[in-house]
């Protein structure tokens, strides 16, 4: 599938399944351009985006080089400092890259305040798996990070990944999760605006033993 055909395809795919459902609080697909379908090595997923008041996207990729992980002002903290902003940046920094660099998004397109109040989510995350399919399809990435069970459940459905161990992040009993998968590796971890692992000595030294395996992918 060319990258016009896909924009297209997941553009309506969204649109009717937004219209269908009646979500109220808009949609947002990726939080990186157009570019990243292509040049991407790193994928960063989340569940869906959060908010309690309604945007509705203008497409489903960023303008070129826009990252609202970098350049969005949220929840009155200054331009990219938000608690989930920072992790972001330096879990990229991690691996040499800016999250501009990344492909990233979430599975889920459709807003909502909590995951609780989206309804319907079965069809979302459905539709959420076939995007991210495609995704994968046009160029397969080696190092793909997620954030929460459902979407690690999603991806390695998708990528046909084997589980490998489900490490501790120095963070009492949670734990992050590994997969291999023919390209690389999966690598689920808490949410960071909850679990903000970088940032502290004893879990930042815990997350990079976690994703050290993925960033040799790179070299």
């Amino acid at each position: 599938m060319m990258p016009e055909d896909f924009e297209n395809d997941i553009t309506s795919e969204i649109l009717n399944a937004y219209n269908k459902r009646n979500h109220p609080w808009g949609w947002t697909m990726f939080m990186s351009d157009r570019r990243t379908l292509l040049e991407a090595n790193i994928a960063f997923v989340g569940l869906n985006p959060g908010g309690n008041e309604f945007f509705e996207a203008q497409g489903i990729f960023q303008k070129d080089s826009y990252c609202p992980y970098r350049d969005e002002s949220w929840a009155d903290y200054p331009i990219g400092q938000a608690p989930l902003q920072k992790q972001v940046t330096q879990l990229f920094g991690y691996f040499g890259q800016e999250p501009a660099q990344g492909i990233c998004g979430n599975l889920v397109p459709f807003r909502s305040p909590a995951w609780k109040d989206l309804k319907d989510q079965k069809p979302a995350l459905d539709l959420g798996e076939r995007i991210w399919r495609k995704v994968f399809d046009i160029r397969p990435r080696p190092i793909i990070i997620c954030m929460s069970h459902p979407v690690a459940y999603r991806l390695a459905k998708i990528l046909g990944a084997e589980h490998i161990d489900n490490p501790a992040v120095g963070w009492g009993r949670i734990t992050a999760s590994r997969w291999q998968h023919a390209d690389g590796m999966l690598i689920r971890l808490p949410h960071l605006s909850r679990f903000q692992l970088f940032g502290n000595a004893q879990r930042t030294r815990a997350l990079e033993e976690i994703l050290a395996p993925a960033r040799n992918l790179l070299h």
